[in-house]
């Protein structure tokens, strides 16, 4: 009877730390001093029933990754990850990529559902919000299979702390200095915004993501957004509920004359008046 408790005990303990956060540093001569936070996630269907999510961070490069690993084949396409901490701030994946082997996701960007301001979350970001939560849920899937895990974020705050250290509150700030930049662009920018269809309204998250498309499209003529005169947003295809626009921006040139660069946008969701990106 006595081993039998022992042995439930011992069970219990294993399953216990299993699901907290745990940290540690490794390194070697290649990659430099590497640290690196693990937890165990529960869920799935067999044999994918503990995932790992990982986050390292190589010290001389500065580099972090942000992965979940041990749930199945990421070679199928349109590989997504929904994470929803302590069942309510909801965040979708808008940059994944897969390893080699096909075992693992990356994590690079995310949207958060309440921020309306269109500007995705970094890695940094989100662990910050980890660190500030008790669960997380987790579904992973792609065009194969969809597969919910739960993870405990007990501890996540040491760990995380360990993994990026002194460089993690300087992170924070920088990304929050690039928001406040691009959200000031945006304020000025949508101003310039009109409508072949004036009876149709651009939901602010929608007019950020155009003014984003504008922006990489810019950048391979190292334009800035402040030499654009007007963007003019003209249907060019239309089915019931959905709207295909071509984004026509004009440009003051110095000492020349007025030119436009057409951009062919995806397809938005029409709701009610309002056009969306989702």
């Amino acid at each position: 009877m006595r081993s039998l408790l022992f042995s439930v005990l011992a069970l219990w303990l294993q399953i216990a730390t299993a699901q907290t956060w745990t940290f540690k540093t490794t390194g070697n001569d290649f990659d430099g001093r590497i640290r690196t936070a693990t937890v165990l996630g529960r869920g799935g269907e067999s044999p994918y029933t503990t995932p790992l999510l990982v986050v390292n961070y190589f010290v001389e490069s500065k580099s972090l990754n942000f992965y979940v690993t041990d749930f199945g084949y990421t070679g199928c396409k349109n590989n997504r990850a929904l994470f929803i901490i302590d069942g309510t701030k909801r965040l979708t994946t808008v940059d994944v990529s897969d390893d080699n082997e096909h075992n693992t996701l990356f994590l690079d960007e995310f949207n958060l559902s309440s921020d309306q301001s269109g500007m995705s979350l970094s890695k940094h970001e989100v662990l910050q919000l980890l660190k500030s939560g008790t669960k997380l849920s987790v579904r992973l899937s792609n065009d194969c299979f969809s597969r919910d895990y739960t993870f405990s974020l007990s501890g996540s705050t040491s760990a995380i702390n360990h993994v990026l250290g002194a460089e993690f509150n300087q992170a924070i700030a920088d990304e929050q200095r690039r928001r406040e930049e691009f959200l000031g662009v945006v304020n000025t920018v949508s101003k310039l915004i009109t409508m072949q269809d004036s009876t149709l309204t651009l939901s602010e998250k929608t007019k950020t993501e155009i003014i984003r498309v504008v922006q990489e499209e810019l950048k391979s003529t190292a334009t800035p957004l402040s030499d654009i005169n007007s963007i003019n947003l003209i249907k060019s295809d239309w089915s019931p509920g959905k709207w295909q626009i071509e984004v026509i921006v004009w440009f003051d040139e110095k000492k020349e004359s007025t030119y436009k660069k057409k951009i062919v946008y995806p397809t938005l969701d029409k709701i009610g008046n309002e056009l969306m990106i989702f």
